[in-house]
């Protein structure tokens, strides 16, 4: 549904800030824990959150949300409980950007937005992959596109929602909660059952994500390692009795795939289960089944993993880490996580797991000050104040005031844009301001317009702007296809000239 102006609730100097946390799983709660605990801690803020136990497809991460919450001591209250009309916030935090797949209709982030709460999204895991899917898994999704904020980890993932999300202009750069915790890890001790089985060994995480494979390019692609290269592992794990391994293993490993994740290939749900059975043998092996992965993540004297979005964090904790890749699919990279991931040992293969495990039983960490490097180049916000950040980042948009007019930019300059130019004097327009004119042909660019200089399409990337009018009849859907497809622009925010007519008159 398009509108001219999208409205929030409003919120008054001295008012108490309204903040909602939606509540659906102990596994990504470190993507927001920092951020509620400085609302929490803040007399601006009023804050509820709010356990969302009903889901439409995804259930794997919801297991065990409620004993989560108990556990932590948290308070909260059921969303069918929760009498939200009453007082309805002026901020919603969500934590799946999947809204089809995680968000049942009444709590569809576009309800909150229409009904005037400001969406905020903080990505759960790390802006990882840059394949074709991984950026509309990443950047093109509803409660993407539904958010008034967006806070992302550094500079260089911000400019990744730069050139694919449509909601470019929500994006803010704070640091990530998530790695708040690295920096107080007092706060997240090991398990004690783990350090009385561990019996003093040096303890090695294993983070295993779930079996994947994509479509690319017509071909089936699995991005994650050969899980047989895992089983392969497991079996010779013995000789490795002197460490103690924790298993931090995807939701999914330990619950159910997917049948998207492995395009149909049951093949890596029975091997998924072999790996699991044999590593549970094993007197030297623990299965981390907690939500929380912090826990064991940030104890570990060694780390082996795959793709995660905690490939940071596994960096910053100083551990040395293996990063396993497939052998037949080199999965690109985000630049940020990229230039970590260089910094780290590398494999393939059961035979570069043994290897890593030789050099740990060696003492070896050639790669430690690399790796140190890397992460304070990329991921800058390493002062466990990004939930702060973010609070403060709130607190100061809704200071902001609303303006009088719209930005409207005009799209195409032929005579039906000089007619409304000159007859109907849109240049002196109460309602709207056109903050920028452009057009398609590059003979025009630069030349004046009524008193503007016409732009190239490119540059209204770099406005903000309430709507964009495309003035030609028989060329808008060439023109939007452009904008929406090509641009990646809010198909929202761009408007038929007789629509924006229309709704202009009501407004």
């Amino acid at each position: 549904m398009q509108k001219l102006r999208q409205s929030y609730r409003p919120w008054k100097d001295g008012e108490k800030i309204e903040a909602a946390f939606f509540f659906q799983a102990g596994t990504v709660w470190a993507s927001m824990e920092t951020v509620y605990k400085s609302c929490i801690e803040d007399m601006r803020f009023h804050v509820r959150l709010i356990l969302m136990e009903e889901t439409t497809v995804e259930t794997s991460h919801m297991t065990g949300a409620r004993e989560f919450l108990e556990k932590k001591g948290l308070e909260y209250v059921r969303f069918d409980e929760a009498d939200l009309e009453q007082n309805y916030p002026h901020v919603v935090f969500i934590q799946f950007p999947y809204d089809a797949a995680f968000h049942t209709p009444q709590t569809l982030s576009v309800q909150f937005r229409n009904r005037g709460a400001r969406v905020v999204y903080i990505p759960y895991g790390l802006e990882i992959s840059d394949t074709e899917i991984a950026r509309k898994d990443h950047f093109q999704n509803y409660v993407i596109e539904n958010s008034w904020r967006i806070y992302t980890c550094c500079e260089g993932i911000r400019r990744e929602y730069w050139k694919y999300c449509r909601n470019r202009h929500a994006v803010r750069v704070c640091g990530s909660p998530k790695f708040d915790g690295v920096f107080r890890k007092e706060q997240f001790p090991l398990d004690e059952g783990i350090v009385k089985a561990a019996k003093g060994r040096r303890i090695v995480v294993w983070k295993l994500h779930f079996p994947k494979k994509i479509m690319e390019h017509g071909n089936i692609r699995q991005i994650t390692p050969e899980l047989e290269e895992y089983l392969n592992f497991a079996r010779q794990i013995a000789q490795y009795r002197d460490f103690f391994f924790v298993l931090l293993a995807h939701p999914k490993m330990l619950g159910k795939v997917v049948e998207s994740d492995i395009q149909g290939d049951e093949s890596l749900t029975e091997k998924t289960r072999e790996l699991i059975a044999a590593l549970e043998e094993q007197e030297h092996v623990w299965i981390d089944r907690t939500e929380d992965y912090r826990n064991s993540l940030y104890h570990g004297d060694a780390i082996m993993m795959d793709r995660s979005g905690v490939i940071a964090e596994a960096a910053m904790t100083g551990a040395p880490v293996l990063f396993m890749k497939n052998g037949e699919y080199s999965e690109r990279m985000t630049s940020p996580v990229q230039n970590v991931a260089d910094s780290l040992y590398a494999g393939k293969s059961c035979l570069d797991m043994k290897k890593f495990m030789e050099q740990l039983r060696a003492g070896k960490d050639e790669k430690k000050e690399l790796r140190a490097r890397a992460v304070a180049e990329n991921f800058p916000f390493l002062d466990g104040l990004c939930g702060e950040r973010i609070k403060e980042n709130i607190a100061e948009g809704l200071r902001e005031r609303r303006k009088e007019k719209l930005d409207v930019i005009l799209y195409g300059t032929g005579e039906i844009c000089r007619y409304y130019m000159e007859q109907q004097r849109w240049g002196e327009q109460k309602k709207f301001r056109i903050i920028k004119i452009a057009d398609t042909s590059e003979e025009k660019w630069e030349s004046d317009f009524y008193g503007y200089k016409i732009a190239p399409p490119e540059e209204i990337l770099e406005a903000d702007f309430d709507a964009i009018v495309i003035m030609t009849e028989p060329h808008y859907f060439e023109i939007k296809k452009k904008l929406v497809y090509e641009m990646y622009l809010d198909e929202r925010k761009i408007w038929r000239l007789d629509e924006f007519i229309w709704e202009l008159s009501q407004s």
